[in-house]
């Protein structure tokens, strides 16, 4: 699979271009990065469909619908330990409609908090590992 390359930044997600042309990769961080951080910001991803992204009105099928509960609880709860669970049970939720596809599989999800308002994201799966370091906007 060949997609663009995204990549975490302070402020979202980035793309970079060498000579004009962007970044292309094989494997499956770009779409883990999608379910994870894609759509809209401000929605829960329950079933008020309200704040739900507007390309998602564009696209038949739920399936592939961005409705990232892990983007939007890291604006919304504190970055404390005791909310690593949450995260984690974000994370499985969004990425599974890809595993339910038969993307890839999940074999392990690591979270840790590396520093003061951050979060290292780690997903292990059969085609490879992806990991993404992100602000942790929420604050006590």
């Amino acid at each position: 699979m060949t997609d663009v390359v995204l990549y975490q930044t302070n402020d979202g997600g980035e793309i970079s271009a060498v000579n004009g042309t962007v970044l292309m990769g094989g494997g499956i961080s770009t779409a883990v990065y999608l379910a994870l951080f894609g759509g809209n910001e401000d929605d829960a991803g329950g079933s008020d469909k309200t704040l739900s992204w507007w390309g998602n009105q564009l696209d038949a099928d739920i399936a592939r619908h961005y409705r990232s509960k892990t983007q939007y609880l890291l604006r919304s709860i504190p970055a404390i330990p005791i909310n690593l669970g949450r995260i984690k049970t974000a994370i499985e939720g969004d990425l599974a409609a890809l595993v339910a596809a038969k993307a890839f599989s999940i074999i392990e999800i690591t979270i840790t908090i590396p520093q003061v308002n951050w979060i290292n994201i780690s997903v292990k799966t059969n085609l490879g590992d992806v990991s993404f370091m992100s602000p942790w906007e929420a604050s006590i």
